[in-house]
């Protein structure tokens, strides 16, 4: 069951694709997601493109964030259905090229912005992007079962483990790693899976990594979700500060090179090509 026809057999591997007995009750297309690979559940940027001209007419003149943009737009037109919004447009899926971590009270429109400026293939590429990936009408309990049953369950690690490139998109409006789940996307991509990274956008004037309020001391919505993350970054031993601040310095474009950021080893910086 669950076996995706163009890829290896993951359902001992997440919540999702093993176990239904905590999901919401089957509702319209919701079957239909929970039959797909985590790493299926991507838009396309020409999608994105659509779902920012829906935003522009329920917004007019203003600049929403992401989370605006989830509560006004993106739930109401998946509430019939209780699938993501990337599944409600794709019912087959579409797999993972680039992971995308991000925070969600940044503008949306730079947000969108900056992935149309890093790739030439925008329109065609599939991005996973939390917002548009993971349910955004399920129930707080129903959606905590989904997302941290274990971090390696998670939706966000099943696709992490399978895109081809992970994209960190900063914000000039607020510190992305102040938000715990960055910093475990950015460990995770880092140190388990030994990604490089591409860096794109900028971060708020005076942004550091050494606050008391990034990385380990990050917000966390769940109580629950904060010990689940800090269990999986503290058990990879990284220098969690070092790591954060060379995504931080980064000029958009870079590529953070494959070389691990254990303690005492900084990971090398090169232009994107």
């Amino acid at each position: 069951l669950f076996q995706d026809a163009d890829h290896q057999d993951v359902s001992a591997q997440s919540p999702v694709l093993s176990s239904q007995s905590q999901l919401p009750a089957p509702r319209s297309q919701l079957q239909n997601m929970l039959r797909l690979h985590p790493a299926r559940w991507c838009l396309k940027g020409s999608q994105l493109d659509d779902l920012e001209s829906a935003v522009k007419q329920e917004f007019k003149s203003s600049k929403p964030t992401v989370r605006e943009v989830v509560r006004r737009v993106i739930r109401p037109r998946c509430k019939q259905y209780e699938v993501s919004y990337a599944v409600l447009l794709n019912p087959e899926g579409l797999w993972i090229d680039t992971f995308v971590s991000h925070a969600w009270d940044e503008p949306f429109f730079a947000f969108l912005q900056d992935l149309r400026e890093c790739y030439r293939d925008y329109a065609t590429r599939a991005f996973w992007i939390c917002f548009t990936a993971n349910p955004q009408t399920w129930e707080r309990a129903e959606l905590q079962e989904l997302l941290t049953k274990t971090f390696f369950q998670s939706p966000f690690a099943v696709a992490c483990r399978e895109c081809k490139e992970f994209l960190v998109v900063r914000n000039e409006m607020v510190n992305m790693y102040e938000r715990l789940w960055c910093v475990a996307e950015l460990v995770l991509a880092r140190e388990e899976f030994q990604m490089e990274i591409r860096v794109v956008g900028k971060m708020p004037g005076g942004a550091t990594a050494n606050a008391r309020t990034v990385g380990l001391g990050a917000k966390c919505t769940e109580k629950g979700d904060r010990e689940l993350l800090c269990d999986f970054i503290e058990s990879k031993n990284v220098n969690v500060t070092s790591l954060i601040q060379q995504i931080i310095q980064a000029k958009s474009g870079s590529v953070l090179r494959l070389q691990r950021s254990t303690r005492g080893g900084p990971c090398c910086l090169c232009p994107m090509q």
